[in-house]
């Protein structure tokens, strides 16, 4: 059984503004490609998950999880959907366990606070090009609190 994905609360968030999600030119990010950032003209939210060392793994378990969003992002009122662009879920130790770029759902602006964002995450990752547990499909949901740079706030 899988021992992941972990709860999205327990995710470090980043706001990486005036960037993207590095693509191969093939278009298709494979099970073994580099994730990579680049300049441009989104947002990336970018969570990642402290690993755990779990008894039956050699080595912890690392999550990521990367959309880009669109800048207006930090125009939209809270309760509404933000426009996604590309995204990635990926889970694994030195061997990729599950990673998908293709996925339905929704994030949404739960709140706002001063320098932060409260999010809510409702994301289903299909067609993972990387499955060694066979789950098929991986639900992430929860809240996100991300702290925005000075500069956008």
């Amino acid at each position: 059984m899988a021992d992941y994905p972990s709860a999205l609360g327990e995710f470090d968030a980043e706001w990486l503004p005036d960037n993207r999600l590095g693509w191969p030119d093939d278009g298709q990010l494979g099970a073994n490609a580099p994730l990579r950032f680049q300049p441009g003209d989104r947002v990336v939210l970018h969570l990642r998950h402290a690993p755990r060392r779990m008894p039956w793994r050699l080595q912890p378990v690392h999550e990521e999880l990367c959309v880009e969003l669109e800048p207006s992002v930090l125009e939209v009122a809270a309760g509404e959907r933000m426009e996604l662009g590309r995204l990635v879920y990926q889970a694994g130790t030195e061997i990729m366990f599950f990673r998908s770029t293709t996925a339905r759902g929704a994030v949404t602006v739960l709140d706002r606070v001063e320098g932060e964002l409260i999010l809510g995450v409702a994301l289903t990752f299909e067609q993972p090009v990387a499955d060694v547990d066979g789950l098929g499909t991986l639900t992430l949901e929860g809240r996100v609190r991300v702290a925005l740079p000075a500069r956008v706030h």
